[in-house]
């Protein structure tokens, strides 16, 4: 029996094979493999004179199932035979690929920029790194099981199989994130329906565990030790002892997020894992309190504090905090307030050489001011600062010369304007993902325009509006800012290139055209118009601005070069052959 199969099976398939293969290559519209089989099968059906030799004293049954028995035993045989022929030729395509002529190092390499992307944690569990990985060949599962850092994040999504990451991990730092979906912040780029899809259900995933994460906090307080980095959302660190009693010699990161807002009163005067954390770099706590003489915040380079009370402990101790941080490089501090009177702190005496961003919003006045009055800027520096200010109030603190103040912000070059109906947000890049400052300040509805030309005059003390180069205007509407004070603000930038009205009042354009009582931006090349209402009065606007050369001397005014329409609406279809006329139209729908 296995003569005959080693001698006929492969001659079988090859045939087959070869048959099948040359049909493809010719692109035959013949019968199909099916069709072939069933014309076969009637074809070759076995005649009566096969059987004449059978003796009918042996039984017909008998016979029957000989012949099922030949049937199966050829099944398996073919099938073990193309089987091994395919593994065969996909390890021959392996050997030929070039992923697969990478040394195993630079594949664990890649392995770990995978498992480590920000999406990863969004895919399903046997979708995501390093599941799927395992499952691709036998080398891939050798390299990545010979690669602990692989298995070391724990979240909502592998809780059920966490013995199999903890045990895998060896003696790696684990990562534990019990956070939903929306918590993994994704681009624009990444930001596509499916990776949306996946975040919804981590978020679900969440949820559901939400009622064990009781359980599931205890079942790695064994593994304390390794705890690397930890971010947790809506548990409450204080139910735990061992946030109390054990210490986290290896924690270099640690989130937490809670809801409402925290207060020092209410927080038990115990230091959070017991104060032995040397290697904690990055502290962020959301409504979560640890008072401010807790050894934890020593020696960060990551602090951000917010929606939380100290009820007993002095700005004074915050900025002692600062002078323990030396290598701080990002700082936030948001809605935290102080009860306690400040101390007198001589300003300028906090060297954070190191500081790359700050960022203080909804905090007094008087506490933003102190902070940034006692800490000496760097020239890299990139502010962020939303307090609710009463009209009047200067943007840095009064006694900060213009000198002293960040000279990062000099380096402004576009200015993004935004009305958010109660309150304005201006923002300075010195390119489009550069933001060197944020300033947000809440109006009052009888002030509402005032305030912003008198925050932006304010602003011209520190930014040379001179320089700027590009304007955006972003929500202004026509019942809050007038024409006229619109056009006191285009007064401001005299030498902008390039200006984007995004979701105004379409009557702001009128403020554009070039007239006798109207010479505004000069030297504008560029005009965006983005979800704005198109009608004859942006095509007055573009032809005022391409005749007024001949007005005025040569030099004077540049005309318009560009117009960029972009998710406009209106009479778009009608005045676009008008516009193309006379200027470059770019037109996205």
């Amino acid at each position: 029996m296995e003569t005959i199969i080693s001698n006929n099976l492969p001659e079988l398939v090859w045939g087959l094979y070869h048959l099948f293969r040359k049909r493809v290559d010719q692109e035959q519209s013949q019968e199909s493999a099916a069709q072939v089989v069933d014309r076969l099968s009637r074809e070759l059906a076995p005649v009566d004179s096969l059987f004449n030799s059978i003796s009918p004293a042996k039984g017909v049954h008998d016979e029957c199932k000989a012949l099922e028995v030949a049937r199966d035993f050829a099944v398996s045989a073919l099938h073990l035979y193309v089987a091994q022929m395919i593994h065969a030729l996909k390890a021959h395509y392996n050997r030929i690929s070039a992923i697969y002529r990478l040394p195993n190092e630079v594949l664990a390499l890649i392995f770990r920029f995978t498992e480590g992307s920000r999406d990863n944690s969004l895919w399903p569990l046997r979708l995501r790194a390093p599941l799927n990985i395992s499952r691709v060949s036998r080398l891939w599962r050798q390299i990545a099981l010979s690669t602990p850092c692989l298995w070391t994040t724990i979240d909502v999504t592998n809780a059920s199989i966490r013995s199999v990451f903890l045990e895998r991990s060896r003696n790696a730092l684990l990562s534990i994130d019990v956070l939903p979906g929306h918590d993994y912040r994704l681009d624009s780029e990444e930001d596509n329906c499916s990776l949306r899809t996946y975040q919804n259900g981590t978020t679900k995933a969440f949820r559901l565990r939400k009622p064990y994460f009781t359980l599931f906090i205890k079942s790695l307080v064994p593994f304390l030790p390794r705890w690397g980095s930890v971010k947790l959302r809506d548990i409450d660190i204080y139910e735990f002892p061992t946030f109390h009693h054990a210490p986290a010699p290896n924690l270099e990161t640690f989130h937490v997020y809670a809801g409402g807002t925290a207060k020092e009163a209410q927080t038990p005067p115990l230091h959070l894992l017991r104060g032995e954390t040397p290697r904690l770099r990055d502290l962020h706590l959301v409504a979560t309190c640890v008072r401010l003489d807790s050894p934890i915040y020593a020696n960060l380079t990551s602090l951000h504090l917010e929606c939380i009370k100290f009820d007993e402990s002095s700005v004074t101790r915050l900025l002692e905090i600062f002078a323990m941080c030396p290598f701080l490089d990002t700082l936030g501090l948001v809605k935290v307030r102080f009860s306690s009177p400040r101390g007198d702190v001589p300003p300028n005496t906090i060297p954070l050489k190191h500081l790359r961003r700050m960022k203080l919003v909804g905090i007094a006045r008087g506490v933003e001011h102190l902070i940034i009055g006692s800490v000496i800027l760097t020239p890299f520096l990139r502010l962020h600062l939303s307090p609710s200010i009463d009209r009047g109030l200067d943007i840095f603190p009064p006694g900060l010369r213009i000198g002293n103040s960040p000279p990062n912000i000099a380096r402004i070059r576009r200015l993004t304007i935004r009305d958010n109906a109660q309150s304005f947000t201006v923002t300075g890049c010195a390119a489009p993902t550069e933001t060197l400052l944020t300033f947000g300040f809440s109006t009052t509805s009888s002030y509402h325009a005032s305030d912003l030309i008198d925050v932006l005059a304010r602003l011209a003390e520190y930014v040379s509006f001179h320089s700027l180069e590009s304007v955006t205007f972003t929500n202004l509407d026509e019942r809050t800012i007038s024409i006229n004070q619109f056009s006191h603000m285009l007064l401001m930038f005299p030498k902008i290139t390039i200006l984007t009205l995004s979701s105004c009042s379409p009557s702001f354009m009128s403020a554009l055209t070039i007239g006798p009582r109207s010479l505004h931006c000069l030297l504008l090349h560029v005009l965006h118009l983005h979800n704005m209402h198109i009608s004859g009065v942006t095509v007055a606007l573009v032809d005022s601005r391409i005749r007024a050369r001949h007005w005025y001397k040569w030099g004077a005014i540049f005309p318009l070069d560009t117009l960029v329409l972009q998710q406009c609406f209106g009479e778009v279809r009608g005045r676009i052959p008008e516009l193309r006329s006379l200027v470059d139209v770019i037109w996205e729908m």
